[in-house]
């Protein structure tokens, strides 16, 4: 069984928790180590979202699961925190285990975006679909940071002109029904593949998203970039016609 509605309650609550470090935080000197408690709740929910459509015997096998994320961060200045830190870390912790202790199987789903880390083999299988589907490694650019042409199967803009466009370039691919995938810049190892129902905007990070299908690609750059390629590009070309000027355009 499948406790994903278990998992986005949890990860509400962490964001919940997270909120109101990050506001301690901002109270107290930038040198306070109670900037942990902040990274320990986030680190939690991007564990949380590696468990999410994972098969379960029983609720009891969940809680136990969960409970070893606790062990388990990839955040690397949780590594080998400073002393003065420790505190603050187990205070995260117990906060977040009060609220698998109110966990229920039987609770309502909370209306939160479907998202998940893959992992495994899985993660693997779809890295290497981008790279045979449309040659895109991160860190190494992909059109137009890559130098090339102006190409005909591709069209880019700057993000502030696609802004508008979102809702009705997620209506084209079917979102949120659908699900896609994004490969990228990770904020920590292996966590850098993911699955979910609607683009999260750009963010500064470099990352691609395709289909499931791998038929399209939507390309973000470091540099304020959104390149549109594939099966969806006769579309996009209808959709973004308002901002023609700006196609293919450095701005």
């Amino acid at each position: 069984m499948k406790f994903n509605h278990v998992i986005d309650t949890l990860r509400l609550g962490c964001r919940e928790l997270s909120r109101k470090y990050w506001e301690e935080y901002g109270q107290h000197d930038r040198e306070s180590q109670c900037f942990f408690r902040y990274l320990v709740t986030g680190e939690i929910e991007a564990q949380l979202c590696t468990l999410m459509d994972t098969e379960f015997s029983d609720f009891e096998e969940f809680v136990g699961l969960v409970r070893g994320i606790l062990s388990d961060y990839r955040d690397v200045r949780l590594e080998n925190p400073p002393e003065d830190a420790l505190g603050y870390i187990r205070e995260a912790e117990e906060a977040f285990l009060a609220l698998l202790e109110q966990a229920r199987p039987d609770c309502g789903a909370p209306e939160i975006p479907y998202f998940r880390y893959l992992t495994g083999k899985e993660r693997e299988n779809v890295i290497a679909r981008f790279r045979e589907q449309w040659g895109y490694i991160p860190h190494k650019y992909w059109y137009p940071m890559n130098g090339q042409e102006i190409r005909e199967d591709c069209l880019f803009l700057h993000t502030d002109h696609v802004e508008d466009y979102w809702p009705r370039i997620e209506q084209l691919l079917g979102l949120p029904e659908k699900h896609i995938y994004c490969y990228g810049e990770g904020d920590c190892a292996g966590r850098d593949c993911m699955e979910m129902t609607e683009f999260d905007g750009y963010n500064g990070f470099e990352n691609a998203c395709c289909g499931q299908d791998f038929s399209w690609l939507v390309y973000f750059s470091h540099e304020e970039t959104v390149t549109f390629a594939g099966s969806i590009l006769p579309e996009i070309r209808k959709i973004l016609e308002p901002e023609r000027q700006h196609w293919n355009r450095w701005e």
